[in-house]
């Protein structure tokens, strides 16, 4: 392939000189000249002339400069292409189940604080413990975040983290006429409810909320699992919809603002896991960053459990 005498030959035409070219190399002249030579012997011409102003490239040397140019493109496309495989075959892959806050609120402010990995590819599912927790156990998933699981759900082998206590909130568009209400609770009925898919949404504190106030759960207008969808409706129309007090600023921007009434109820929301997946490095090292982040963010720190800082010690 003579690589060697290629990559000589380009640095030569590149510093004009052989003597430069020699120095920039940290080779001797007369080792330069020689891969000069085995060149011309090998394609049977001259690839420079001499002039006093340097050495000059024949029309074969042109030639010969513009494949050399080529070959160190496609040897360097090569290289990267390897490594690629390479990191490739060891990625680790982290699959993540989440609920609607971690997936709207912590984990983008989560990765737009690490530094990327190259070593680790995130997965992520949406949805809630009805769907999630049987992916878990069958280890279709590593990691669930979400609201407090029903505790006859979990399997023996899992076990629940509180990370945040979470309050569930009715919305409304800014310009809504129920804001202007005294007692907005008795007027809920009036508007049309935009109600989260079963399989998306723990609607456990909605069902709680309106059996208590005896409220009847007939204005239920849209259901769906899409929180595109659900926000965009509620800007712009009179649905109501109920998300966690976290989206409270990120929804303002919306021009989406909380009613006047008591939360449904406070829950706490963590991890869900099962053991053996906390003896994994990359796992381990994913979730000291994710507590680390939890821990810096203004937002959410008068929101933390009081057992974040023994889950943290415990998997260090």
């Amino acid at each position: 392939m003579f690589a060697k005498e290629i990559k000589r030959f380009i640095e030569i035409v590149d510093k004009g000189s052989l003597n430069l070219a020699a120095k920039y190399l940290n080779i001797s002249q007369p080792a330069i000249s020689n891969s000069v030579k085995i060149l011309e012997k090998k394609y049977n011409t001259r690839l420079f002339e001499r002039n006093p102003k340097g050495l000059i490239l024949t029309e074969e040397g042109k030639i010969l400069y513009k494949y050399a140019l080529n070959l160190i493109d496609q040897e360097k496309n090569t290289l990267v292409e390897l490594k690629n495989i390479k990191i490739k075959q060891n990625r680790k892959i982290l699959r993540i189940g989440s609920g609607i806050a971690w997936n709207m609120l912590i984990f983008p402010s989560f990765f737009t604080k690490i530094i990327y990995d190259d070593s680790i590819q995130y997965n992520f599912k949406y949805g809630v413990e009805t769907i999630l927790l049987p992916e878990l156990k069958e280890d279709k998933i590593d990691l669930v975040f979400g609201i407090e699981p029903n505790f006859r759900l979990l399997d023996p082998i899992m076990e629940y983290y509180p990370f945040l206590k979470i309050k569930q909130i009715f919305y409304a568009k800014s310009t809504h006429k129920i804001h202007e209400s005294k007692n907005p609770i008795n007027e809920l009925n009036k508007y049309p409810l935009l109600s989260w898919s079963e399989k998306s949404y723990d609607l456990r504190g909605l069902y709680n909320f309106y059996k208590i106030n005896k409220i009847k759960r007939s204005n239920v207008g849209i259901e769906t699992s899409s929180l595109s969808l659900g926000i965009s409706t509620a800007r712009k129309s009179d649905y109501l919809l109920v998300l966690p007090d976290l989206l409270k600023s990120d929804l303002k921007l919306l021009g989406l603002l909380p009613l006047n009434i008591d939360p449904l109820e406070t829950n706490t929301s963590g991890l869900i896991v099962k053991q053996s997946n906390l003896n994994k490095n990359y796992i381990k090292k994913f979730l000291i960053q994710l507590l680390n982040n939890l821990m810096e963010d203004n937002n959410i720190k008068n929101k933390l459990s009081k057992n974040i800082l023994e889950f943290k010690s415990s998997i260090l």
